[in-house]
């Protein structure tokens, strides 16, 4: 966990959420997550009829699980694919996909947070930047109009030739 200091030099701890668990095992956000499990051609399989086919039931039990912290995902559907080389897939249960979605429907609560943190990161490199270009001034010489370098003006140059 890293901790930002802001100008004055006292601490900005990290935000604390508490209420991302209720959120996950909501049944509106349960059903928004089956939505998207079953896309990509997904709407079509067997185990995702069988789920769909009782939709109501499933989704309570899930949210019922997950809520009493009981939850256990499923074994995976392991099977070969042959695509210039054999390879192994391991499939995970339609059920741990829609909890996977629940879990990513509220990473948006997350990212909100961590834009605004990755903004205060910014304020404070731009305050830092200007704190430290005040003090440059000091160190080169040029905080005074007598020691800034000054051109002549441009008639007197023209003159001169």
């Amino acid at each position: 966990m890293r901790v930002v200091n802001n100008a004055d030099g006292k601490r900005i701890m990290p935000k604390t959420f508490k209420d991302l668990y209720p959120g996950i095992c909501a049944f509106e956000n349960l059903y928004r997550a089956f939505r998207k499990a079953r896309r990509g051609g997904k709407r079509k399989k067997e185990r995702v009829a069988a789920f769909e086919l009782d939709l109501e039931a499933n989704l309570w039990r899930l949210h019922e699980e997950l809520s009493t912290q009981s939850y256990g995902p499923g074994p995976y559907h392991n099977f070969y694919i042959l695509e210039r080389k054999l390879r192994l897939i391991s499939a995970a249960p339609f059920r741990d996909r829609v909890v996977h979605h629940a879990l990513c429907n509220r990473r948006d609560v997350l990212r909100r947070a961590d834009v605004e943190l990755e903004k205060l990161r910014l304020h404070l490199r731009l305050s830092m930047c200007s704190i430290s270009s005040r003090d440059a001034s000091f160190y080169t010489g040029i905080d005074s109009p007598e020691k800034r370098p000054s051109l002549p003006p441009r008639h007197k140059v023209t003159k001169d030739f």
